[in-house]
């Protein structure tokens, strides 16, 4: 028995009637939880909550959507919820659940406990069975409980089971109960089997946002100036690099189920994207300072593009070739969509000033290899165009200045509709990359049509390391090399390429066990350094499916090197400090570091490449050659 629970058994129940189909009742239908209202009565410092696992049926893709068996938490006598009730109070709050479970099977409870834990603690529930917890909220956070069936592996449900979970936030005493924060619940469904003997494939799943999946998933509207404040609990079996478009935003902690870290302002740091590993938790900060319509979005391709979803478990998917609608229509998944509105009054937009022209080709070539065509983004370079079925892997690096606007005139040589995403800048919403999508109130840009072109304006305000990629039919495109490094200087600054590199992660294949893809190369070609020269490595992880680990070695030796930028902004003095030369990377983020080999002697530059869905992680080497 946990010392941090005192449970006590209410009382064992008959197990689930025999009678006949005919006469049970067909199960409730869940109603998504957007996670404002906490569950329970909350009096004289304790909450009261009384809860039932039991199944339902869900309908992830809103209330004209297919319907998928599922086991789901409710507050006793109300409809079941995805996510389960809210259980939010002040710290030192005293929590009673009365948890019944009124499912075929036993339950598996975790997370249930005292706050703060050093571990997770679990509870089996028996069919029938009414289990009560007694637990003390003695530490402020964003924390989450989640159980699971015999039927799947500790800790993550996925199937029947995958979406009982529910959020814990503790606040801070005498915190006010109007909470201006949000809070994400991050899910996965699978029906390949269900509680009610429906066989389903095992490939079809659902990831969603609170209970529903893009475009169902609430829309976001926000003013100029405003501080938004978002809270994440990822109960997926996978992580998640979650993507903001146009703005930066602020970790302001990291946990798991049982305890969370408040970062002080020093232990902060300002992204466009973050991994959140599974079974963790992030709350963020953000303040949008230009309007229009944004995104924010999980980076891996396949958990928001339409085209991804088995149309047997998903019939109203309308995907349409990306032709026009390419956020509503070919997108589905892990996606929220930001509706910012200009403050009161806002003075109208000075006129447009000269800018630095570019032209940037976006090309496909056929029969390159089994996977389908090859595209590329080719840069031109002088008076000449570059040949029509000409690749470049990754696309050429695109160098602006800070503070100089540039115009980059995107044509679509291809065969289908591309639009181009310019991840991490900071620019008008109408240039952000998103068909039918980025703009504001009825001026929409649209996606680039085969032969035609876009003028994308921007005005870089800072320098950093940031890349470009495609935003339309992102398995194909973005899997065939649509992508590309974009470097922002300080102006007057000459680049020199032997001491400042770009290292361009991706895949070479289109499963993450596939080998990875270093600046293009798949063969492991190896780096050249000279000792006691310090380099600035700009490591950029766009791979469409998987998270990245990234460590420099002589032998085993784990080597040293600071870390100065993270997507683009420079991290504060204390953040770039030496540290182990050992990287994450989630598809989508970028660090630069700063690195000095003292000694000439052979390195290796190890990237692991992280299996999913049960396969092994793949390891690659480089060979780094330090010369005197």
């Amino acid at each position: 028995m946990p010392q941090s629970l005192q449970i006590l058994a209410l009382g064992v129940v008959a197990l689930l009637s025999t009678s006949t189909v005919t006469d049970v009742a067909p199960p409730p239908r869940v109603i998504p939880n957007d996670n404002r209202t906490p569950a329970g009565t909350l009096r004289d410092g304790v909450l009261t909550l009384r809860m039932v696992a039991q199944p339902a049926v869900w309908r992830p893709e809103g209330p004209d959507g297919p319907e998928l068996p599922i086991y789901a938490f409710t507050e006793e006598g109300k409809r079941p919820q995805i996510p389960g009730p809210l259980v939010r109070v002040p710290v030192g709050t005293e929590i009673d659940i009365a948890l019944r479970n009124s499912l075929p099977e036993t339950l598996r409870v975790y997370g249930l406990q005292h706050r703060p834990s050093e571990r997770l603690d679990s509870v089996d529930v028996s069919p029938g069975q009414t289990t009560l917890f007694r637990i003390r909220a003695g530490a402020v956070g964003t924390y989450f409980y989640s159980a699971r069936t015999s039927r799947d592996t500790f800790p993550f449900a996925q199937y029947a089971d995958g979406q009982l979970s529910g959020a814990i936030v503790v606040d801070t005493a005498g915190a006010p109960r109007g909470f201006k924060d949000r809070i994400f619940v991050l899910g996965l469904g699978r029906g390949n089997h269900t509680p009610f003997g429906t066989p389903v494939e095992r490939r079809q799943e659902v990831l969603v946002f609170n209970g529903l999946a893009w475009p169902h998933t609430e829309r976001m509207t926000h003013t100029v100036g405003d501080s938004v404040q978002w809270r994440f609990i990822n109960t997926t079996r996978r992580g998640h690099p979650l993507h903001l478009h146009g703005f930066y935003y602020r970790v302001d902690s990291r946990g798991n189920a049982v305890r969370d870290t408040l970062l002080v302002d020093e232990a902060r740091r300002t992204v466009v994207t973050e991994l959140v590993a599974r079974g963790t938790t992030m709350a963020l900060t953000w303040s949008p300072h230009t309007p229009g319509n944004w995104l924010f979005h999980c980076h891996l391709v396949e958990h928001i593009s339409g085209r991804s979803r088995p149309a047997a478990l998903f019939p109203s998917a309308k995907t349409n070739g990306g032709h026009a609608g390419h956020a509503e229509h070919d997108m589905s998944g892990l996606v929220m969509g930001i509706h910012v509105r200009p403050r009161p009054n806002e003075p109208a937009r000075p006129p447009d000033p000269p800018r630095r022209a570019l032209r940037l080709f976006v090309t496909q070539k056929d029969s390159v290899s089994g996977d389908g065509p090859a595209y590329g983004f080719v840069l031109q370079a002088g008076e000449r165009e570059p040949a029509a079925d000409s690749l470049r892997l990754p696309g050429s690096t695109i160098t602006l200045v800070r503070g100089e606007p540039a115009a980059i005139t995107v044509i679509n040589r291809t065969r289908e509709p591309v639009s181009v995403h310019w991840h991490g800048i900071e620019l008008d919403s109408y240039f952000d990359g998103v068909g039918d999508w980025s703009g504001i109130g009825k001026r929409l840009a649209p996606a680039i049509a085969p032969g035609d072109s876009f003028v994308a304006r921007m005005t870089p305000p800072r320098a950093g390391t940031f890349m470009y990629h495609t935003h339309a039919h992102e398995i194909a495109q973005m899997g065939g090399g649509l992508y590309g490094p974009l470097l922002v200087l300080e102006p007057g600054y000459q680049r020199d390429t032997t001491v400042d590199r770009v290292i361009m992660l991706s895949t070479s294949g289109p499963l993450a066990q596939s080998p990875p893809n270093v600046n293009g190369d798949t063969t492991g070609a190896p780096l050249e350094l000279r000792k006691g020269l310090t380099y600035r490595l700009r490591f950029l992880a766009i791979a469409p499916h998987d998270t990245k680990v990234i460590r420099l070695l002589a032998d085993t030796a784990l080597q040293r090197w600071r870390a100065v930028a993270k997507d683009g902004a420079t991290l504060p003095p204390h953040q770039a400090v030496v540290r182990g030369a050992r990287l994450v990377m989630g598809t989508g983020e970028a660090w630069d570091v700063e690195f000095t080999p003292s000694d000439a002697r052979p390195l290796t530059l190890e990237i692991l490449t992280l299996g999913r869905g049960g396969l092994s992680p793949v390891r690659s080497r480089i060979p780094v050659y330090v010369r005197d």
